[in-house]
């Protein structure tokens, strides 16, 4: 008998990676508007200018990662020469680390 036989058999998720935060879905429905405001603000970039400062708050869950990261990944995609970097503050909260992170990404 194996201990995880009960396990496999019976599974309540179709695909668990998806329950993992950083999985970036393919579609992201429901927050288009959110979208073009926080593209609005990083477009001067993409002509050489300087974005303009946000602050994304609200509840948990409710997008705010993915949101940023679905821009992030359209911009690589889409211009190679700009390197976005998303940062967890949380888990990087020094400038020790954050300088880090953007080195890593970046090199």
């Amino acid at each position: 008998m194996t201990y995880f036989k009960k396990y496999t058999e019976k599974n309540v998720f179709k695909n668990i990676k998806y329950l993992n935060p950083q999985c970036i879905p393919r579609e992201f429905h429901h927050r288009e508007n959110e979208m073009e405001t926080i593209a609005s603000y990083i477009a001067p970039i993409l002509y050489g200018g300087v974005p303009n400062h946000a602050v994304i708050i609200g509840d948990n869950a409710t997008g705010k990662t993915t949101a940023i990261q679905k821009l992030f990944q359209e911009i690589t995609e889409t211009i190679p020469d700009i390197i976005p970097v998303y940062i967890n503050c949380r888990k990087h909260n020094t400038p020790y680390t954050i300088y880090g992170q953007i080195y890593k990404k970046v090199l």
